[in-house]
């Protein structure tokens, strides 16, 4: 059985997952069983959640205490179900699954890393360590997860230019810089592109597309530009040259503009343009030119009879002129606009083979493999072999494969599970699926929302046209396909009724008003998509959209009406009795996140945020980086003033005084190091050993822990050591070299965070992509007032194999022939009309589809209380913004509540008292560390020479 479950937000997703997992388990031959099931989630957060539930479950059914938990008694049923209904059948079966949950609790925890509870990424990673000769990898290999070798490897593209050998890559780079230069940049603005361009390799889309572009060398791609600019040139020499032509007869015949009809707007103006270059291509003839051409109106209003009879006589000339025109626009239109959105990508697509090519060489050289080339490795042997021996194995060890979030499956990564499963079901096993289209946000990550689409509405052929014409692929798919059975997760457990009812209202309604431009909306959000209200469901759920003017800024303060709100929504429900902790802010970029942070840190409310969970956020440990680099650039004034300013911050949570400023400067400037060594001293802190030695990065960080006691820093004890972790693991994969290090943080800074802390009284700041899966009893969602359309400047992977274009074949020797398969194209409006105009309206679409899944997100995360902030619009005329969703829903016929100057709607008032009523979380935990020393290696441990 392959069992699809659709599960909505907040349905029981993670009990139905832990149950069925229980099942099989508690069911199977053994105590060991769990050795067999394989449960794959997409998250570090989600697979611990998931072994915590598991584990904790069976540890509740062993110690006997959990025969009326709700899950136990769903197993008892499901297993026995023709014995719960015999007393004595039943009490045996339940002393049974009690004494089975303790011995597999404790199999468990003996062999744990049989536990196959993991992430889809660990989950491949343990699969290519198992076979690194088949997949032609280092034994030994190290995961790389950061894109840092991609830098390295454009600095070492570059590095070639010039070189005997490298003509064509020398002439592409020379293009590419003088491209650049016309912009206004400069030479490091052309690494900065590539750099950009790069990290589409990390991309499965990017290398798939790439695949079709195997056969295409630099030389061609030089000829593809150079023939498609030429196409381009001379269709605008073309009709430049007829316009002037046809000016020329106008000024041969002594007319001018005012002399035709409507003057420059009409036919006049329409030459005018085309002799000048203008509006060759995008601007249509208007009405005022066809009323010329087809009813003959050339005369202006004012014309006197004898220029009249002038423009008569070069009527018929200039007809022709227009008809030739517009013969060339209708016949190239098409052609022209496909390469000028084609043009602006080709340096960087012709390069990127090339920069992959270095990037896997140094990644060889560092005895690494990227963690993006896992899945493609992989997809390579199983697609090509009936029974793939990279599965042989695994195919006997795991009997049930259980899947979470489908919803964000790359292809690849189905392709790869997909022989286990048919394995799975050929014997048949039990499989599940978990995933829900709405939740569907990870497209930019490679999730693929069309897999579960295509799989919940039994769409076989489009399934197997997405994964692409591969061998044994309609075996395995029709295997999986008369194997599926569907269920509906459907029940909301966890919002109040109000907050459910508006969701199931508003995303209906939405959808019935998008969907007719859209459809592939009915397909995500289709008739079972309304979710059910529990029984036992709490009303007196508040939901509240808010309407705010445009933030101004006035001097030097930037007033921002969002902010304002949020901070007196916060305040108007802290008085209510709810908690910090119960307060999530959801944002949609970072940067929206950031600006609020900022002001509530202002304003002295405790926060979460993703800056503030930054290592680098903690002042304990830039003081420790500013040190560093104080050693390691001695003559370094600004290095030696940074470490001053923040050991201030860190002893005396102030900067220094004005009058502490002149001595500080002085001790920074002075050119002998000693200064500011006794500066230190001074104050206690002998800092001149750190100079008497060169040691390591890591024992230099333990001993400027110990000379400033930093451990005794409790609020920053977590970042600090998650600091020292970080250098270890830099010590033990690179060198000790403090200087190397501090060019490896410059990179991680902004990367490296600590873990949530578990109860912490603050306010949450998040995107909403990084609060799916979490609850919240108030959720706040300012600057709702989102694109819900394609952002400019954007591209897509288009593919090219249906255009019969010349400009897009080179002719190699011998009479061979290789043509652009697929190119990167910018999304332009113009290109709708075009032969990839159903591209362009399949990303448009996806666009959309996304925007409303993120807003369905952040909708179904609140349990009580639901606040939406958005910028009011002028008009209110249709516009793609997610705002004017919320304007048209207020103004729905069936239920109209707009009022022009109203600005605030409560669609349902909260209880008074449910700051009390709250849905508590998790109570908090506090572990106090009393003491936590650190020594340096030199003082504990020496080794003595034999000599």
């Amino acid at each position: 059985m392959f069992k699809l479950y659709s599960s909505s937000a907040g349905s029981g997703k993670t009990y139905t997952l832990t149950k069925e997992y229980l099942k099989l388990i508690l069911n199977g031959n053994s105590d060991t069983y769990f050795r067999h099931v394989l449960a794959v989630t997409f998250t570090n957060a989600a697979a611990a959640e998931m072994k915590e539930r598991i584990l904790g479950m069976l540890q509740l059914f062993a110690l006997g205490q959990g025969q009326e938990h709700p899950m136990f008694l769903d197993i008892l049923n499901e297993l026995f179900p023709e014995e719960v209904n015999i007393p004595e059948l039943l009490e045996e079966k339940k002393k049974k699954l009690v004494k089975d949950s303790g011995r597999i609790f404790t199999k468990i925890l003996h062999s744990y890393s049989d536990f196959a509870v993991l992430t889809i990424d660990k989950f491949t990673k343990r699969l290519v360590s198992s076979f690194t000769d088949e997949l032609g990898l280092p034994y030994n290999f190290e995961t790389e997860v950061d894109a840092l070798l991609l830098e390295e490897a454009v600095d070492r593209l570059l590095a070639r230019v010039g070189r005997e050998g490298e003509d064509a890559l020398t002439l592409v780079l020379e293009g590419y810089f003088r491209e650049n230069a016309m912009d206004g940049k400069g030479w490091s603005a052309l690494s900065h592109s590539l750099q950009n361009a790069a990290r589409d390799l990390l991309n499965e889309g990017t290398n798939e597309a790439l695949a079709k572009l195997e056969t295409l060398n630099v030389r061609d791609w030089l000829l593809l530009r150079k023939q498609m600019l030429g196409f381009i040139l001379e269709k605008e020499m073309q009709l430049a040259a007829l316009g002037e032509k046809a000016m020329r007869i106008i000024e041969d015949a002594g007319l001018g503009e005012k002399d035709f009809f409507y003057s420059t707007k009409g036919i006049y103006g329409y030459f005018r343009d085309k002799g000048r270059k203008e509006n060759l291509w995008l601007k249509n003839p208007n009405s005022y030119v066809i009323k010329t051409i087809e009813e003959g109106k050339w005369a202006g209003s004012k014309a006197s009879g004898g220029l009249i009879a002038q423009i008569e006589t070069i009527q018929d000339s200039l007809t022709d002129i227009f008809a030739e025109i517009e013969e060339i626009r209708s016949a190239h239109k098409n052609r022209y606009l496909i390469y000028q959105a084609l043009l602006p990508h080709l340096y960087n697509t012709s390069l990127l083979e090339e920069i992959r090519k270095e990037f896997k060489s140094l990644l060889r050289e560092e005895n690494q493999v990227h963690i993006s080339e896992f899945n493609q490795r992989i997809s390579e042997i199983v697609t090509a072999q009936p029974v793939p021996l990279i599965f042989e194995r695994l195919g006997e060890k795991y009997y049930h494969i259980l899947i979470d979030e489908f919803q964000d499956t790359s292809k690849l990564q189905f392709l790869n599970l997909l022989p286990l499963i048919e394995n799975s079901l050929a014997y048949g096993h039990f499989n599940l699926v978990v995933g829900d289209a709405k939740q569907a946000i990870y497209r930019f990550r490679g999730g693929d929302m069309d897999l579960i689409v295509h799989l919940g509405n039994e769409q076989f052929n489009e399934l197997y046209t997405l994964l692409g014409a591969r061998p044994f692929l309609d075996e395995r798919l029709y295997t999986v396909f008369q194997s599926v059975q569907k269920a509906t997760l459907r029940t909301n457990r966890r919002s109040f009724r109000e907050i459910t009812t508006f969701n199931n209202d508003f995303f209906e309604f939405t959808t019935g008003l998008l969907a007719a431009e859209n459809p592939a909306l009915r397909l995500v959000f289709d008739e079972n998509f309304k979710q059910e209200i529990a029984p036992q469901a709490p009303t007196g759920g508040h939901v509240e959209i808010e309407f705010l003017d445009k933030g101004q800024v006035t001097g030097d303060a930037d007033q921002d009406p969002v902010i304002e709100r949020t901070l007196s929504l916060v305040a108007e429900l802290k008085e209510k009795g709810y908690h910090w902790r119960d307060f999530a802010v959801l944002c949609r970029g970072r940067k929206e996140a950031a600006r609020l942070a900022v002001a509530f840190k202002e304003s002295g409310i405790p926060l979460i945020s993703e800056d503030s969970l930054l290592v680098s956020y903690a002042v304990s440990v830039r003081f420790t980086v500013a040190l560093i680099k104080v050693l390691s650039v001695r003559d370094g004034i600004s290095s030696r003033y940074s470490a001053i300013w923040w050991f201030w911050q860190l002893k005396h949570l102030r900067p220094p005084l004005a009058e502490d400023e002149e001595i500080i400067r002085e001790v920074c400037q002075k050119a002998d190091i000693s200064f500011f060594l006794a500066y230190f001293g001074k104050m206690g802190y002998p800092v001149h050993s750190l100079f008497e030695k060169q040691p390591g990065v890591y024992e230099l960080c333990e001993q400027i822990c110990g000379i400033f006691d930093l451990f005794a820093e409790g609020s920053e004890r977590d970042y600090l050591l998650r600091f020292m972790d970080v250098v270890l693991e830099f010590t033990t994969k690179k060198n000790s070299n403090p200087s190397d290090f501090l060019i490896r943080w410059e990179d991680l800074r902004n990367k490296v965070s600590i873990a949530l802390p578990e109860g912490s009284d603050a306010v949450r700041f998040t995107t909403i992509h990084k609060s799916k899966g979490l609850e919240y009893p108030v959720v706040i969602l300012p600057y709702c007032h989102w694109s819900f359309d394609v952002k400019p400047g954007s591209s897509i992977w288009a593919d090219l194999t249906g255009l019969d274009y010349d400009e897009l074949v080179v002719e190699e020797a011998m009479d061979d022939k290789v043509s652009m398969q697929i190119g990167k194209v910018n999304l332009k409006r113009e290109l709708l009309e075009s032969e990839l105009g159903d591209v362009i309206r399949e990303e448009q679409e996806r666009t959309l589809v996304e925007n409303l899944n993120l807003l369905y997100v952040a909708f179904t995360r609140p349990v009580q209380r639901l606040y939406v902030l958005a910028e009011r619009q002028s008009g209110w005329n249709k516009t793609k913004l997610i705002s004017y969703l919320f304007y048209e829903y207020l103004n729905r016929p069936e239920k109209p509540v707009w009022e022009e100057d109203k600005m605030q709607y409560v669609l349902s008032e909260g209880l008074k008292n449910d700051g009390e009523d709250r849905k508590e979380g998790k109570p908090e935990m506090t572990i106090e560390m009393k003491l936590l020393e650190s020594h340096g290696i030199t003082t504990t441990l020496a080794v003595q020479s034999s000599r």
